[in-house]
């Protein structure tokens, strides 16, 4: 007996191959990454990625790269809060390790200076995209392997892969167990990382065209080199008793049309 395969079942099954190859990736990408984050700096406190329920805001190395830019770690009040839930940190409170130097100043016309070059991304994409061993070169060194990159024929950085990165360091930090794209409403009780990384992509992309092209020229500099040239290229609703807390997303929106990136 012969099976009829129409085309919508067969679009329907290339979608789900799709689905289940993409979790695999992010899957393997994850678990690489929680292997080596901890050989990138000497963490002062230490900690165990395989212990998750130790990490997050619980732990001050973790917790410090966690909190939402537009406050300070350093208050007890402030991590205080974060533990217990009486300070929300939501997709829109953007962690300092977006940073460069894990440092942001949430004053309007300096908010967007050194967003989107946060160490740990820079190695992040250095552990994905060239190899685990150039997570290690120093912040303004590149490596002078193509690794990953020449194998899938990856040529240039993309805000997308940012992004990407960005939900993977956040996940391997905090206490999750498991990383899912979060619907409040379906459960509220996991993160929400599809609306974390729309927002780094909308807060990048809400810069303007000679801004973003001046941040990934950085990064591709960064990552590949001085020398590189890829001109053929394409050019939460905050808890309701902290409502007069502005996000540090809504502060970059507002700051995005200066396009101050001091480069």
């Amino acid at each position: 007996m012969y099976t009829t395969c129409t085309l919508q079942s067969v679009q329907q099954a290339s979608v789900s191959l799709l689905a289940v190859g993409r979790r695999s990736a992010r899957a393997s990408d994850i678990n690489s990454i929680k292997s080596h984050i901890n050989q990138w700096r000497a963490w002062n406190p230490s900690f165990k990625t395989s212990m998750p329920h130790t990490l997050g805001f619980k732990n001050l190395s973790t917790g410090a790269l966690l909190c939402p830019a537009n406050l300070d770690w350093t208050d007890p009040a402030v991590q205080k809060g974060l533990r217990d839930g009486t300070i929300p940190a939501g997709p829109r409170d953007l962690p300092k390790y977006l940073w460069k130097n894990e440092y942001c100043d949430p004053e309007p016309s300096r908010v967007l200076v050194g967003y989107l070059q946060g160490d740990l991304l820079v190695r992040g994409i250095r552990h994905l995209l060239i190899a685990p061993s150039a997570a290690h070169l120093p912040g303004s060194s590149h490596s002078s392997r193509n690794g990953n990159a020449a194998i899938h024929n990856v040529a240039s950085i993309s805000m997308w892969l940012i992004a990407y990165t960005a939900c993977i360091i956040r996940f391997v930090l905090s206490t999750q167990t498991n990383m899912a794209a979060g619907n409040s409403r379906a459960d509220p009780t996991k993160w929400r990382y599809e609306e974390f990384y729309n927002t780094i992509i909308k807060t990048a992309m809400a810069l303007p065209q000679s801004s973003l092209e001046r941040l990934l020229v950085w990064w591709n500099e960064t990552i590949f080199g001085a020398g590189y040239d890829n001109s053929d290229d394409d050019d939460d609703k905050r808890h309701e008793s902290n409502k007069s807390i502005p996000s540090i997303a809504s502060i970059l929106q507002a700051a995005a049309s200066a396009g101050d990136l001091g480069l």
